[in-house]
């Protein structure tokens, strides 16, 4: 019922600062900004008169959310270390690799490069720490423009999202009871070796798009325990800087509700609607980390895809023609 990767969100500390960052050094292309309030969205990010600026960047048929919650200070404001259970990274697909690395340098954006067995990669690092990772992407363009203007560097789409457990078992029989349990193996991580500098020994998988990362070097505090059927509710609070959440779209939110519910999947509430006639609910990992379905109208879906590709061609044109120019 879970298919492919909708969108990913990030938490930051300044919205403003971080949609620059995004879109003018990132290259995201940038659709709109809405404010989500009001006691639906209280009990989603289980807080009390939270206060959302929600961003949004499209690109193609994904996205990504920037989430910046004003009255609710973050308690972990350093998303940077990598050797800490959570989300760790998110990591996109990028064509013309070697443009957009150029580009990340000429802005000031730092990014650490590696040529790893799964492809060129860069990291870099948003306003707040958060780890963003750049793969070259070798598949054929399918942008309007893309004949002229594809040497430009531009994200295609996401490429996985890191997360470190403390615990790695429970999470086949999550990701089976989630319908994710498409495993990619063998997984590669010697690009995490090279673009953290961790000098440990790394274990990982790869599950419909997480790459679950153990480090058996690392002792971590006793983790929330969530999966099957919590006794209590241990969760990331929503604030608190860095990935926040993988969203993945889903042909029946009603029955995946339903069926992973009956398999010890804990829903943080029931499915919502939201605008566009979507639908959406969070559910919880084996160790409190929050993941989203949404149930997506096909106009919708194909309206907001068109816009992602529609900006994301008026951008790589400007930059075609400025180049052109000076």
């Amino acid at each position: 019922m879970l298919t492919v990767p909708h969108h990913i969100g990030i938490t930051v500390s300044n919205g403003a600062a971080s949609r620059r960052f995004y879109h003018r050094v990132l290259r995201f292309p940038l659709l709109g900004a809405t404010v989500a309030r009001g006691p639906s969205h209280d009990t989603m990010y289980r807080l009390e008169n939270a206060v959302n600026h929600v961003t949004w960047f499209q690109f193609q048929d994904q996205g990504v959310e920037l989430f910046h919650l004003p009255r609710h200070p973050a308690r972990d404001t350093d998303p940077a270390p990598f050797a800490k259970p959570g989300w760790r990274y998110a990591a996109f697909t990028v064509r013309a690799f070697d443009d957009y690395l150029q580009r990340l340098r000429d802005k000031g954006a730092n990014p650490r490069a590696a040529d790893s067995p799964e492809g060129r990669c860069a990291l870099v690092r948003d306003p707040d720490g958060t780890a963003l990772i750049f793969f070259e992407d070798t598949a054929p363009d399918s942008l309007p423009l893309s004949a002229v203007t594809g040497n430009i560097g531009s994200v295609t789409g996401i490429r996985e999202a890191g997360l470190v457990v403390a615990r790695p078992g429970p999470f086949v029989r999550f990701f089976d009871a989630a319908g994710l349990l498409n495993r990619e193996a063998p997984a590669s991580h010697g690009f995490l070796h090279e673009l953290f500098d961790y000098p440990g020994d790394i274990v990982s998988e790869v599950y419909g798009r997480i790459r679950v990362i153990h480090l058996p070097g690392e002792t971590f505090p006793e983790p929330a325990d969530m999966f099957p059927h919590p006794r209590e509710e241990r969760i990331d609070y929503y604030p608190d800087l860095g990935v926040k959440h993988i969203c993945y779209s889903c042909t029946d939110l009603r029955a995946f509700h339903t069926k992973a519910g009956a398999a010890g999947v804990h829903f943080l509430f029931a499915p919502m609607r939201i605008a566009g006639g979507a639908r959406m609910a969070y559910f919880s990992g084996p160790e409190g980390r929050v993941f989203e379905a949404m149930q997506i109208p096909a106009a919708s879906r194909a309206l907001s895809g068109f816009g992602g590709r529609a900006r994301q061609s008026q951008m790589d044109l400007f930059s075609f023609v400025k180049r052109k120019l000076f």
